[in-house]
Order: C-alpha cells, then structure tokens, then sequence
C-alpha cells in the first residue's frame, strides 16, 4: 500500500509540474523535414512516422557518432562489430541495413562497393545540423535503397557574420578529438567549413587475447550557398573522411575475432551541387542538382594490402513544383511535383587471385527514375499526399511504386491521425551479385530485386498545450524474394561456400512503435520511445518462420535533460535497452542459431559555459559499465569518459 501511495504522489507531481510548467519551454516553431515528400513540409503535416534529432538535443548528448545517437529512434535496431571504428549498422523495423537509404546533405551516401548499405563507423555527429529517420516504404520517392525508409542527415550551416570556433577534448581508452569551423554570412551568401580529428586506441574487439583495435578519423566538410539573383539561389556541399580502424581476423573454423594485425582503410568523398529557381512569388520552383558519391575501402593483412573496393555514384536530377490554392475547396492548398534522376553506379573490387578464383572485377550499371508526386491540404486539418515511381533499369526488370499518406489533426484536440501504405524495391547489390571473399563468399549474378508492401496507423495526443504527447504507431510490411546472404552452397568451390539466394515466401514484419515526450518542470524535459518489432523469413531448410537475426524484438530508451543556472548549465541522462535478439554462429555448417543477451546502457553527459564564448563538457558511455554483444562473438566497450573544452569567437 506504501508503494502504491509513492507510486501515485509521484504521478500526481508529475502531472502538476506537467500543468504549470512554463509555455516559454512548450512552444517552439514547427519543424520542417525534407524526407516526408518531395518538397519540404511541416513535421505535423505528414503522414508518415518521422523521428526528428534537432541540433539541440544533438548538443546536448554529446554523442562523438551519429550510430549513437539512432539507438534512441523508435524502429531502429544498430549493430556495431565491436568499439568505435567497428562496422556499424541501423535497421529499420526489421528490415535489412541495405533496405535503408541514407542522405547526406541530399547526397545519397549507401556504398556501391560496400553492399549498397552505409557504414555509419565513420560518421561523426560535430557539424550535424538534424537528422530525420522516416519509416515504412519510400521507393516512390527516393528509389531502390529507400525499401524500408530514409535516414536523412543535414549539416550545418553558416549562422553568424563571422565566427571560428574551437574544441577538444580526451578521455578513456586513449581518446582525442579536436577541430573546430569557421562561419561567414552575409545577405548574398553564406559558407561553413567544419574539421575534426577523432582518434582512440579503442578497446580487445575479441573474446580472447589482449590487442586493442585503435581508430582514427579526420573528417572535413563544406557547406555554402550564393544568390545572385532575386529567386535565384546556388549551394554546393562537400564532405571528406579519411578513417583507419583495426581489426581482428575471423579465422576457420570458429569464424570469431582473434587477435591479429588488420587494418581496414576508408575513404569516403561526397559531394553536390544545387541551383534552386523560384518563380511567380514562389509558386513554381525548379531544381537541378548534381552528386557524387566517391568511397574507397582498403584491407591490409600485416601492413600488405589484401582486398579492396570502390564505389562510385554520379547522379543529376531535376524536379520542379508547383504550389497553387483553388477556391473549389475552402482552403485548398495543393502541391504538384515532377521529378527526373539519372543516376550510374561504378564497383571495383581488387584481390589476389587464387585457386579459389579471381576477385578482380568492374561492373557499372545505370536507372532512370521519374517521380511524380500530389500533396493536398484542406481546411488546414487534412492532409493528403499520393507519389508513384516508375524506376527503368538496365539490369532488372522495369519496376513501379507507389505510396499514399493521410493526416488529420483536430482542431480543437490537437489530435493527430496518420496512416501511410506503399511499396518498396530493392535491387540486388553489386556485392551480392559478383562479391568474392576466398573460401568465404561467392555472389550470385541470378538474383532477382527484393519487392515489398506495407502499411501504417498511428495517433498522437498532446495535453497541456503540448507540453506532455503520446503517440503510437502500428506497422505491418511484407517482404518478397528476400535475399539470404548466408546460404551454404557445398557444391562452391573446394569446400563449399556461402552466396546469396533470393528466399521462397514471405518475409513478414510488423509491430508497434510509441513515443512519450514531456516537460514536468522548467527547464526539465523527458523523451521516451519503445518499440515491439516482430521480424521473421522463412527458414530456406524446413519452410518454417524463423526470427531473423540482429532484430530484437524489444527495443526502448528514455532520455532527461535538465538546463538550470539561467541556462549556464546542462545535464543529460539516457537510458538505451536492447532486448535479446538473435545471430549466426558460424563454426558450425549450416550456421547455429544462438541468441544474445538483453543489455542496458545508461549515458551521461554534462556542459557548463564559463564564460560567454566558453563551455567544458564531459561525456560518461556505459555509465553501468554493461557487458554486452550487438554481434556474435565481438567485445564492446565498458565505462568510459571523456571531457572537453569548446570556444567560439565573433569576428564581426
């Protein structure tokens, strides 16, 4: 009866200091996202389950990765090989990390060499502005890697007439990072420059032995823009990553990290182009743009280098739109949107041939994409959207999409109702169709595209002028000729081998995301989210529906933050868990299945300005110093710390 008591005296405190909490920490402009359609639209606007990771909430956390930062992100699961450095992998409600499109600044960054999925061990969190994840399908509008949705990360951007900033920071493991930027703006132009070095001499990946796995990166980007004209507006963004991690072998028979002298080399160059003309006081827009996607990862075997890869993409596209209103409707406002992209892909794969074949390959490949897109809103309550995509390849066959979206919002309630249904493509990778690893991995040139469907329902409730809202989300999504990258062929090679097949059946994936955000006192705010994800593919032996692997099917996190001494002061506290979820175990042929632990990482992260252009911040990782796995057979961190001091300086 105690606890009942407690329990329910600290609900209703929760529920008062909710009520009275000043309106200054509840109102805020309503956000924009890019992703949501092909034009930019208001985040309550859309019908899709979006997450958005403001700059604020990025500052606040001091994550050194963006990879960090998603585990908070409703429907996302993140694998990491490892410390930091390591391959790391987020997937969306069950999907497959190369069923994912991620942007950069609108650059689409999945790597042609690197099974058309996106690394994100190299991708620090300095110079980003925001980052939108959008889920359930998005072919329609951003093609093939869009299957399962768009992470979209957008950097920062000039602010100041004339800034230069500075920080560095060190802490455990041998931890560095320093850098800073430089700020110019100006009413006929603005450029950003932003530079970091990271470095650590990193954390034993492997179960046994004593070697650290160390990992440096040096990253720069660019971002600026000119408008020479009245309507007329041209940026350009450029970003740059030299990152060098070690690694440990993974040898015959047991195939889990050893301890040995390997080194994996990356180089990832993105870059694009934009020039944006609006028309007739901003009711037509035209937009043409061109991007380069440019990587390169290297191996090394004691210093000599063993295989390597390169991916490259050069992409143009056009689109433009037109925004009108009609009088047909009480307040109609409609939005028309055509859109046409060329985009070729380049794979290069060096190695050193063998009796068990020649890695030594180029292969190209091209699609034209042409996308149109309607997007009504009636009454300023109602929401429609409507997109198909006609995709014209010349290695797959010819493949349409389509999606539809709803949203409505009360007017008096404030409620929000969304529902979305779509369709997916996914084309084979360059890697599964001519891959080559010897004795490992042979890739299949027969595989078909991955086809999907889904759909979507969801509400979201504010109360108290929106200072407490919850939401939940319910999906549903098939997934046919899913590729299955491990399948044991005895008849490859000698001794046999894995290659990709594309899976008989179904693949099916549904569950229920929530969210609950809050802000009980002044200057204290909550954000919490939970998801169920249930994730199986037929078995390719017995025909039954087994869990596939990396998929938890509980995924949860809750994160405080706390400003205090007339906002001198800052604290965060998140709290991430990760349900038990299940891998391959490849020592044995076929593979066993066996299942991971349950984990829970708790992080803490603090800043105080001492003066007015100067802040030390610290940041503690594993504050309960959990032991735990996100791959089979591969060591992550324990507790560590790092603390920090950041400068910046107004030049005008």
């Amino acid at each position: 009866m105690r606890r009942i008591l407690v329990i329910s005296s600290t609900v209703l405190c929760l529920w008062v200091g909710i009520a009275t909490a000043s309106e200054e920490d509840a109102e805020e402009l309503e956000p924009l996202v890019v992703t949501a359609s092909r034009t930019a639209v208001p985040l309550a606007r859309a019908g899709s389950s979006i997450t958005l990771i403001s700059r604020q909430e990025i500052e606040q956390r001091h994550a050194q990765f963006v990879i960090d930062l998603l585990r908070e992100v409703p429907g996302v699961a993140v694998s990491r090989s490892g410390g930091v450095g390591q391959f790391a992998q987020a997937r969306l409600r069950g999907a497959e990390a190369n069923q994912t499109l991620i942007l950069i600044d609108g650059i689409e960054a999945n790597d042609p060499g690197l099974g058309s999925e996106f690394d994100f061990a190299d991708l620090l969190a300095f110079d980003v502005e925001s980052i939108e994840v959008i889920r359930g399908p998005q072919s329609s509008l951003w093609g093939s890697d869009a299957l399962a949705g768009v992470i979209s990360i957008t950097t920062r951007r000039a602010e100041h007439p004339l800034r230069l900033t500075g920080h560095a920071g060190g802490g455990s493991f041998g931890t560095f990072r320093g850098g800073g930027s430089l700020e110019r703006k100006s009413q006929k132009y603005h450029l950003a420059v932003f530079g970091t070095h990271y470095q650590s001499d990193g954390i034993n990946v492997a179960e046994h032995g004593d070697e650290d796995d160390g990992y440096t990166n040096g990253t720069v980007s660019l971002r600026g823009g000119v408008d020479p004209l009245p309507g007329l507006s041209i940026e350009a963004v450029g970003r740059h990553t030299d990152g060098r991690s070690e690694f440990d072998p993974t040898p015959f028979p047991l195939f889990r990290p050893a301890d040995g002298d390997r080194e994996r080399e990356v180089e990832q160059n993105y870059g694009r182009v934009q020039a944006t003309l609006d028309l007739f006081e901003g009711g037509w827009q035209h937009r043409l743009g061109a991007a380069i996607t440019d990587t390169d990862n290297d191996n090394f075997e004691d210093g000599v280098e063993e295989t390597s890869t390169n991916g490259e993409k050069f992409k143009i596209d056009y689109q433009t739109s037109v925004f009108f209103e009609t009088a047909v409707l009480a307040d109609a406002v409609h939005t028309l949107t055509f859109a046409f992209e060329h985009e070729r892909e380049e794979f290069v794969q060096r190695g050193t041939p063998s009796f068990f074949g020649d890695p030594n390959q180029d292969q190209d490949t091209t699609n034209i994409g042409y996308v149109g897109e309607y997007r009504l809103e009636v009454w300023d309550q109602v929401f429609l959207s409507g997109a198909v995509r006609q995709e014209d390849n010349d290695l797959f066959e010819d493949a349409t999409t389509y999606r539809a979206t709803v949203a409505y919002v009360h007017p008096s309630w404030s409620t929000k109702l969304h529902g979305s249904y779509g369709t997916g493509v996914k084309n084979p990778s360059f890697t599964e169709r001519f891959g080559f690893t010897p004795d490992t991995f042979f890739g299949n040139p027969n595989l078909a595209p991955e086809k999907s469907e889904g759909w979507e329902i969801g509400i979201e409730q504010p109360f108290f002028r929106g200072r407490l809202t919850a939401g939940a989300t319910y999906f549903d999504e098939q997934l046919e000729e899913e590729i299955n990258g491990f399948f044991f062929d005895p008849a490859l090679g000698p001794f046999g081998g894995f290659t990709p097949v594309n899976t008989d059946g179904e693949s099916e994936r549904q569950g229920v995301e929530m969210i609950l955000t809050a802000i009980p006192l002044e200057g204290f705010s909550l954000k919490g989210a939970y998801t169920y994800t249930d994730s199986t593919q037929p078995d390719e032996v017995t025909g039954q529906d087994v869990r596939e692997i990396r998929r938890p099917e509980h995924v949860a996190s809750l994160a405080g933050n706390y400003r205090f001494l007339a906002d001198r002061a800052n604290i965060n506290l998140t709290v991430e868990y990760t349900g038990e979820q299940i891998d391959n175990d490849f020592s044995t042929v076929p593979a066993t299945r066996v299942t991971l632990d349950h984990y829970t990482l708790v992080n803490l992260a603090m800043s105080y300005a001492l003066h007015e252009k100067v802040r030390v911040f610290g940041r503690v990782e594993n504050l309960l110093d959990e032991d735990y796995q996100d791959v089979f057979g591969f060591e992550t961190p324990g507790i560590g710390g790092l603390l920090g001091l950041e400068v910046g300086l107004d030049l005008m």
